[in-house]
C-alpha cells in the first residue's frame, strides 16, 4: 500500500531534492492532491451513488435532488414512479427546462438538468449542485431515482495516509508532482519533459481502462424480474 510519504519520497528523489531544502513536503502535497483528483475524476474511481430517493426538495418552485456538497458530476440519472421501473434521463438544456411557463406535474421524467451551486431548502450554509427532473416536479413530490456521480477525493493532510486511488495510478501521480516541483523551480523544459511523460502514462492507464469497457453493467434489478427498460448500456 501506498502512503503519502512514499510519494514525498519518490518526488524529493527524481527532483534530486532528497532532504525537501527546495520543494517542502507542503508542496508536493498540495501537488498530491492535485493529480489525484485530476486522475480520479477521469477515471470514474470515487463514484458515489445517491439511491431510491423518494421525497424531493425545494429548489426555486420546482422539485429537485439535492446533491451532496462534494458531488463534482453526475455519471447516470434514473428515475421511475415506482422503485421497480427506473428509467435512465438524458441531460437536456437549461433552455428547454425553464421555458416561458412552468406546469410543476408529477409524471415519468424523460431528461433531467443540473443547476449551479445554491443554498437549498434543508442545507442553510452549505452550497450544493441539484438535479432537476424533466418535465418539472412539484417540490416535495414522490419520485424514486438513482443518481451515480463523481466525487471529490478527500484532501491528503497526513504522512502516514494510505492513497485512496489504485497502485496503478502511483507512477502517473509521481511524474505529475515532479513536473509541478520543475515548474515551481522555473525549471520550464524539465516540467513539460515530466509533463509529457505524465500525459503518455496517462493515456496508457485510460486505455487499458477502456480495454475492459466494452459495456458496463449497471447493478439495478433487470427486466426479467422488474420491468426495467435497460440494465446494459453499450
Amino acid at each position: 500500500m501506498t502512503t503519502v510519504t512514499d510519494i514525498y519520497n519518490a518526488v524529493s528523489s527524481m527532483c534530486g531534492d532528497l532532504h525537501f531544502v527546495m520543494f517542502s513536503k507542503a508542496d508536493i502535497l498540495r501537488y498530491l492532491n492535485w493529480g489525484t483528483q485530476e486522475l480520479s475524476r477521469e477515471m470514474k474511481i470515487t463514484s458515489a451513488i445517491v439511491n431510491v430517493g423518494i421525497s424531493l426538495t425545494q429548489f426555486d418552485i420546482v422539485g429537485a435532488i439535492s446533491m451532496p456538497p462534494e458531488f463534482i458530476v453526475e455519471n447516470y440519472v434514473y428515475a421511475g414512479l415506482s422503485n421497480g421501473q427506473l428509467t435512465r434521463l438524458k441531460r437536456i438544456p437549461e433552455t428547454d427546462f425553464w421555458t416561458p411557463t412552468i406546469t410543476p406535474v408529477q409524471a415519468q421524467p424523460t431528461g433531467y438538468i443540473v443547476t449551479d451551486y445554491n443554498t437549498t431548502a434543508g442545507s442553510t450554509g452549505t452550497q450544493r449542485r441539484c438535479i432537476l427532473p424533466y418535465p418539472a416536479y412539484p417540490p416535495n413530490a414522490t419520485l424514486f431515482y438513482r443518481v451515480e456521480y463523481q466525487t471529490r477525493p478527500a484532501l491528503y493532510t497526513g504522512d502516514l495516509e494510505i492513497l485512496q486511488t489504485p497502485t496503478l495510478l502511483d507512477e502517473a501521480i509521481i511524474l505529475y508532482c515532479v513536473s509541478r516541483c520543475k515548474l515551481q523551480e522555473n525549471d520550464f523544459q524539465a516540467a513539460q519533459a515530466f509533463k509529457s511523460e505524465y500525459n503518455e502514462r496517462r493515456k496508457l492507464i485510460i486505455a487499458d481502462f477502456a480495454d475492459h469497457s466494452d459495456y458496463e453493467f449497471h447493478n439495478i434489478p433487470d427486466r426479467e424480474n422488474y420491468g426495467n427498460t435497460y440494465a446494459w448500456e453499450w
